[in-house]
């Protein structure tokens, strides 16, 4: 009977270190960071090249929240920095138990090596972000027990018959589907915008000198300044006198509705007239209104001499 006893106790005391002994918890390391920031990436390579050390990678578990582009981690973020009578003014925001740093260089790796140590051998550890989570659960269980009044939006209609309930979460939802939106639409026109100027630049661009070289020695062989075809809107002007025509027929294209069909008439007859005054023949005048450069631009460079007296004549007084 005395040995059974001595077993026994022998039994309860190897099994007592198993019941009594608790290994301490692994620490929460918090990193608030924003996606691109430099400085934050620098501090992910710290944490997980200190996560392959063989100490601390028994202190501590890394917890990321990126906040540039989730606005609930942000919100998280900024309530834990008033939690600890701080702003969170940067990324990356790091909080280790009850401590928190703001950005990251490499001269800060002691002082979070540190803190991850005390905070895991601390008997009084605290997580700051563990327990203003807690407590934003706890809010919106207590904002869910309302009455519906406080969370829905009411109308009714003229007689009062009718209520028409939306959920104030679907509205945030749609502002924030409509916020998105927005930035993407705004993206993609920045970009059409600078696609465009860049399509000018190099491609419209040339081909506008090039008309300008073509009118200019298209407007001297017609006997006319060439530096006329400079001139927006007045080298049109020109054109029409040279091919005959009174050069105020270009402001019949500002008469609303039917302008465009008038100046387009107008457009026709003068190609002819002016092929005729090249003596080309007035099929020719179809090159010039299909392809207006390279019709100019061939009477223009080619050996085809300017004769006012043929062609139109309406320009001329009498």
């Amino acid at each position: 009977m005395k040995r059974f006893k001595l077993l026994l106790v022998a039994l309860v005391l190897m099994i007592i270190p198993f019941f009594s002994v608790d290994a301490a918890q692994k620490v929460n390391v918090y990193l608030f960071r924003g996606e691109g920031c430099p400085h934050c990436a620098e501090a992910e390579k710290f944490f997980e090249a200190l996560s392959k050390d063989a100490e601390y990678s028994n202190y501590y578990e890394l917890v990321d929240y990126e906040v540039w582009y989730d606005e609930d981690n942000a919100d998280l973020m900024n309530d834990v920095a008033e939690e600890l009578n701080t702003e969170a003014n940067g990324v990356p925001f790091m909080v280790i138990g009850d401590k928190y740093f703001s950005g990251y260089t490499s001269s800060m790796d002691t002082q979070l090596k540190d803190q991850i140590k005390a905070s895991y051998n601390s008997s009084s550890y605290e997580d700051v972000v563990k327990k203003v989570q807690d407590n934003n659960i706890t809010e919106d269980d207590d904002d869910d027990d309302e009455t519906s009044d406080s969370s829905l939006i009411s109308s009714k209609d003229e007689d009062g018959d009718m209520t028409i309930n939306i959920d104030s979460d679907d509205i945030e939802e749609f502002n924030g589907m409509f916020k998105q939106l927005f930035y993407m639409f705004a993206e993609v026109f920045t970009a059409i915008g600078i696609g465009t100027l860049i399509a000018f630049l190099f491609i419209a661009f040339p081909f506008v000198i090039f008309g300008i070289i073509v009118k200019w020695i298209l407007f001297k062989k017609a006997g006319r300044n060439g530096w006329e075809a400079i001139i927006p809107f007045y080298n049109r002007w020109v054109l029409y006198e040279i091919s005959g025509y009174p050069g105020y027929y270009m402001f019949f294209i500002f008469i609303p509705c039917v302008g465009y069909i008038i100046d387009f008439v107008f457009t026709i007859m003068a190609a002819i007239s002016i092929s005729k005054k090249f003596k080309q023949d007035p099929a020719y005048a179809i090159l010039i209104i299909l392809l207006p450069l390279i019709g100019y631009a061939v009477l223009a460079f080619g050996s085809s001499e300017y004769d006012d007296s043929l062609g139109e004549q309406k320009n001329k007084k009498n």
